[in-house]
């Protein structure tokens, strides 16, 4: 049976940032899924209504076919189910929830959800008066905050506290989640920044060329 704890372990309190030569995992697991929820759900809301109103449906021609771009889409799943694994081995698992832990899980899962949504509509979707080609600002600001929340597990290494040192069946699984968020987060914000599911040049521009391109096809 599973039993849901007190939010934080151990008795401690999400206001103690630093305990025992590292971050409180209690306070750690609840800033980076608001801080990433509220960039995929506020801004992404945003700029997905920009694409409603102001923007127009790419043509199918100029979207490539990219397998970079199914890769980016296979990540985004795998990192969203492990964040579903992870509560359910919790809960399953040492049988005690801590109310941390699933906030951790239901957010995170949210604010992948979002990122994931804003990730298609771009491929199918530009603005108007765009004449960048890539990724949006929110996106790849959220891939590269979520691969910076990453790394800044490093600095509880000696902290009893984090999985660090693979004593028991628990640190090996929290380490191996770790992993593949590490692995995940980063390859996607490398392929952000090479947008494989978008159009090599700005959109307007190729729709530009094409249309000049008719015409000069039509005077010979």
């Amino acid at each position: 049976m599973v039993i849901l704890g007190s939010y934080c372990e151990s008795n401690s309190s999400i206001g103690e940032v630093w305990v025992q030569n590292g971050l409180l995992p209690c306070f750690y697991f609840t800033l980076v899924p608001t801080t990433l929820l509220t960039v995929s759900l506020f801004f992404g809301t945003l700029h997905f209504v920009c694409y409603r109103k102001y923007g127009t449906t790419m043509e199918p021609k100029f979207v490539p076919r990219s397998k970079l771009y199914v890769l980016q889409l296979c990540l985004s799943t795998l990192l969203l189910l492990q964040f579903v694994g992870g509560m359910v081995w919790q809960a399953v698992g040492p049988g005690l929830l801590p109310g941390y832990v699933l906030n951790y899980g239901c957010l995170s899962v949210v604010g992948w959800g979002c990122a994931m949504a804003l990730l298609r509509t771009e491929r199918k979707r530009v603005l108007v008066r765009d004449r960048t080609r890539g990724h949006s600002s929110v996106l790849l600001l959220f891939w590269a905050l979520a691969f910076a929340a990453e790394n800044l597990s490093f600095i509880s290494w000696t902290s009893p506290l984090w999985w660090w040192s693979l004593e028991t069946m628990h640190h090996k699984v929290q380490f191996g989640l770790w992993l593949l968020r590490y692995i995940g987060t980063a390859l996607l914000f490398i392929l952000g920044l090479k947008a494989p599911g978008l159009p090599q040049r700005p959109y307007m521009l190729l729709i530009n060329e094409d249309e000049r391109d008719l015409e000069h096809g039509q005077v010979r």
